[in-house]
């Protein structure tokens, strides 16, 4: 030390003591070292952990350790005084200060550095200007340094506790804001208006980063709205608590920093805890957002129908990712509606637990909502991923995959719960990667992607959808997979003019009879592990009402396919439904005159869709009026039909030599094809003759021989001539299409 070093002490403490009368031991300490930079050890020792230096004890300290506020004001705006304190500033440690500290409005040339002292007044720093405020290990009442300017850090960390409101309104600190390891308490108190906020930073512009981390913890709201922050926010391993009070306003706000702007990352991580809403309403984050290990706890109350939320995250801008994953546990509505996320959202292995109650909308009361969330990377909500209350995505942006593998949502209806029976809500997402609800996907609830676009697949395999699987209007430009559902019997599949590129399904998935919508379902291709044809039409009968666009569907694909036999079975299965749905309608002589006019039509031509039925009808009719024909030659029922011939057969028997020859089966040819003429028709004719009397041959039973009577021949030949022209002319419709309904 100088040979001039005592002057320079006796010139602070000489007017000290004119000014403030004796000094106690801790106070001359203080003028001693303040021209040096050295410490004012006030306590034992300088060692944290010495419980003599523990401010919590300070009623034990005796009248040595005293310092006046006001001592520590003049050292700070007394001109000649604060010329003599050293550039390192006040430094004191294990005092304690009595009276308010008051240096509002003061400039002050110094840092301020007070460890593990105990603060028995209020700390008014408002507007003031200091190079850097260090009270760490400190008790304090309130501190108030609104639109104070700080060209350093501010450290109120490692044991730091405070009794009263701090605050930083509108503060500009150019280096950090330090709390890690503090404890901030000021719970609502009656009668107090000041109580219920523990930290208010509001428009606060931090040049570093803010640390509420470590063990920070606050009882009462901590605010940080329109601050700016130039690092990290840090809350990782922090507790906040100001749980919901009915009636009592302001409460149930644990961290309100909506609009903050974070130059870093956001870290609500590593065991942080909230009892009360974190909001962050419209932040801009830089970095990433994390909330691994998280515990948000602000459940729905009896009688609020507009609950807060647990975290709210909704319009937030995040350049990063966000992390709700490893651990994460919300038991309140977790909301990130309108979202920016720069690159994944994450929610692996995380829990958001928000029951239904009868009061609250989905909207309010879902367990998770990210709405209108944009996100430039994938969404994950799977790998032990656990939602009870409703997950909805209504409108979301995702650039990258939206995965749910092995993911469970739980909300099943509940009756006069109007948020209970969605347990996933996607309503018109647009999804430019693929969906994957497989591999362990467990829904009680309704999965409703209603409207959605996704740009490759939707995923379906080996999961339970135990409140079905919703997809009108969906659009998949790759494969929708419906194959190994687990307990297919309580799986409603909804694919009402839904578009996919490929369907690929398998038999023992087919949900059960009335389970299945497919009416404007377009696919591409279809996948062929179904017992062909018929197991496709078994699966369009598990319909709960009969519609054509379906069956014209699977026809059409069948023969691109190359299967046009199966279209055409298609096709016709599908006429035969809806001749029966047309027929239902009608009355009872109008339904059985349609049922048997539709029998004739599938049998005849296949509604149209098989017009070679005619042709195997036209080839029965032949056969059977060859067999009839030749039994009635036999029998002595048809004769020539020119009269020298016709004498001649009938007096004996015989022909004249050069007469055509009766051949039944083309005579029959030539009666049920009216076109077709090859000279028996006009050689032969059924007996004219009124006395005829049958000359059978030997194996032609006489009992039976009426049935071959020229009168039942004539009879015959004129319904076998009309069937034949009903046949042809069924033929000819059903090859030119005018038969049928395609």
């Amino acid at each position: 030390m100088s040979s001039n070093a005592p002057q320079q002490q006796a010139d602070l403490e000489s007017p000290a003591s004119i000014l403030f009368g004796k000094l106690s031991e801790a106070e001359i300490k203080l003028l001693h070292a303040a021209p040096s930079g050295e410490w004012a050890i006030c306590g034992p020792n300088r060692k944290d952990d010495d419980v003599g230096n523990d401010p919590g004890k300070a009623d034990e300290w005796g009248e040595k350790r005293q310092i006046r506020a006001a001592l520590l004001r003049w050292l700070c705006t007394d001109r000649e005084s604060r010329e003599k304190v050293d550039p390192k500033g006040l430094r004191v440690y294990g005092a304690k200060v009595i009276g308010p500290l008051e240096l509002s409005y003061v400039t002050i040339a110094f840092p301020l550095i007070l460890l593990h002292c105990r603060l028995l007044g209020d700390a008014d720093l408002n507007c003031a200007e200091i190079p850097q405020l260090v009270l760490q290990g400190t008790w304090a009442r309130s501190i108030r340094a609104s639109n104070a300017k700080v060209n350093g850090s501010v450290v109120l960390n490692e044991g730091f506790h405070a009794d009263g409101l701090v605050q930083f309104i509108t503060a500009r600190i150019s280096g950090d804001l330090s709390c890690a390891n503090a404890r901030f308490e000021n719970s609502f108190k009656p009668g107090n208006a000041e109580s219920g906020v523990a930290l208010n930073a509001e428009r606060a512009r931090v040049g570093g980063s803010v640390f509420l981390r470590n063990g920070f913890s606050a009882l009462g709201a901590v605010r940080f709205m329109n601050a700016q922050i130039g690092g990290d926010f840090d809350c990782g391993k922090g507790t906040l608590k100001n749980p919901f009070q009915l009636g009592v306003a302001g409460s149930g706000h644990a961290l309100l920093a909506a609009r903050v702007v974070v130059a870093g990352g956001v870290f609500l991580n590593a065991g942080f805890r909230a009892e009360g809403m974190v909001g962050l309403q419209g932040a801009r984050i830089g970095g990433n957002l994390v909330c691994s290990t998280g515990a948000f706890e602000n459940p729905l109350q009896p009688g609020v129908s507009e609950p807060d939320a647990a975290l709210n995250i909704e319009t937030a801008e995040v350049g990063g990712s966000v992390a709700l994953s490893a651990g994460f546990h919300a038991r309140g509505p977790v909301s990130l509606i309108g979202m920016q996320v720069g690159v994944h959202l994450s929610c692996i292995g995380a829990t958001f637990e928000t029951p239904p109650q009868k009061g609250v909308s989905e909207g309010r009361g879902a367990a998770l909502n990210f709405g209108s969330v944009s996100v430039k990377g994938a969404i994950v909500l799977g790998n032990g991923f656990t939602a009870k209350g409703a997950v909805r995505a209504i409108g979301a942006q995702i650039n990258g995959n939206f995965e749910c593998e092995g993911g469970n949502f739980n909300n099943p209806s509940l009756p006069g719960v109007s948020g209970s029976g969605n347990a996933l809500n996607a309503g018109g997402v647009v999804i430019k990667g693929s969906c994957f609800l497989r591999n362990g996907f467990r829904a009680e609830g309704g999965v409703n992607l209603t409207s959605a676009q996704i740009g490759r697949d939707l995923d379906c395999t080996r999961a339970r959808f135990g409140g079905g699987l919703l997809l009108p209007r969906l659009t998949v430009g790759g494969n929708l997979f419906w194959r190994s559902i687990v307990d297919p019997h309580v799986s409603r599949l909804e694919l009402t003019s839904a578009s996919v590129g490929a369907f690929d399904d398998d038999d023992a998935s087919y949900p059960v009879q009335g389970n299945l919508s497919l009416d404007g379902f377009v696919y591409g291709r279809i996948s062929r592990i179904s017992t062909g044809t018929k197991g496709r039409l078994r699966w369009l009968g598990l319909q709960s009402s009969f519609v054509p666009q379906p069956y014209r569907q699977l026809a059409k694909i069948l023969r691109v396919e190359g299967d046009d036999m199966g279209g055409r079975r298609v096709l016709c299965e599908m006429e035969r439904l809806r001749r029966i749905h047309e027929n239902s309608k009608r009355g009872r002589v109008a339904r059985s005159l349609g049922s048997a006019w539709s029998t004739v039509l599938r049998v005849t031509i296949g509604y149209g869709f098989h017009p070679a039925r005619s042709l195997w009808c036209l080839a029965a009719l032949v056969l059977l009026g060859t067999a009839i024909f030749g039994t009635g030659y036999a029998a002595g029922s048809i004769s020539p039909t020119e009269k020298v011939a016709y004498g001649s057969f009938k007096h004996n028997g015989e022909l004249p030599p050069n007469y055509n020859r009766f051949n039944p089966l083309v005579f029959s040819l030539e009666n049920a094809f009216p076109l077709i003429r090859l000279g028996q028709v006009d050689s032969w004719q059924t007996d004219p003759d009124k006395a005829w009397k049958s000359h059978p041959e030997n194996w032609v039973s006489r009992s039976l021989t009426w049935f071959f009577s020229p009168w039942s021949l004539r009879r015959f030949r004129w319904l076998q001539t009309c069937l034949g022209w009903f046949l042809a002319t069924m033929g000819v419709a059903a090859v030119s299409g005018i038969a049928r309904r395609d």
